[in-house]
């Protein structure tokens, strides 16, 4: 049995979408962080994050971490380069990249009183934050040169990662304006029926 653990409008969405595209049931739980997180789901994920999924006896957590075991799990559902092929190292660079670089990024935007302490401070990561997600992008835009996907045409976790960091941009209409490659991407990958339930059911504006 798998058991899933996210929040609403987060970077649990993108393993959610492989879980539906999957077919495999699975019991869906959304947390509050509002609400406090119960002591039973701090020791599944002591880090008191988001995603966590519960696999018989074996527990996953970290975003990229379980996206790319789902992606994988399923090979038929095609969302993941096979490990010998060599778009395998171009998909890896995509997932370490959307996380460590962009997906930080935006952390920082959104909670920069984790990063500093005065107003004046915070707002100056929020800012510096900003800056870096608009580099960010520069490089994603030039990567997607082959698209409309990131690795081309066909549809990859990658794909699902980015799109949802890009529904958390501030001003979305601005970002495709400048840089309309995005758009398509994330038009194509929220089109997806799968991936387009779970951005709804995320109350993400499409």
């Amino acid at each position: 049995m798998l058991t899933y653990y996210g929040a609403k409008d987060s970077c649990s969405i993108p393993a959610q979408i492989i879980l539906e595209m999957s077919g495999q049931a699975y019991q869906n739980v959304y947390l509050s962080f509002d609400k406090g997180l119960s002591e039973d789901y701090l020791k599944l994920n002591p880090t008191g994050q988001v995603p966590t999924l519960v696999e018989d006896s074996e527990v996953f957590t970290q975003c990229v971490g379980i996206t790319t075991y789902l992606a994988d799990k399923w090979p038929q559902l095609n969302m993941s380069p096979a490990l010998d092929a060599p778009q395998r190292g171009h998909y890896l660079k995509w997932m370490h990249f959307l996380n460590s670089s962009m997906h930080e990024a935006y952390l920082r935007v959104y909670y920069p009183n984790k990063y500093a302490v005065s107003k004046q401070a915070c707002d100056e990561v929020k800012e510096m934050a900003k800056q870096a997600i608009d580099k960010h992008y520069n490089i994603v835009d030039s990567w997607l040169e082959q698209g409309p996907y990131c690795l081309g045409d066909t549809i990859q976790a990658c794909d699902l990662y980015l799109a949802t960091l890009i529904s958390w941009q501030e001003d979305r209409a601005a970002l495709f304006a400048r840089l309309p490659r995005l758009q398509l991407l994330f038009e194509k990958v929220t089109r997806h029926p799968a991936a387009n339930k779970v951005f709804v059911e995320h109350g993400t504006e499409l």
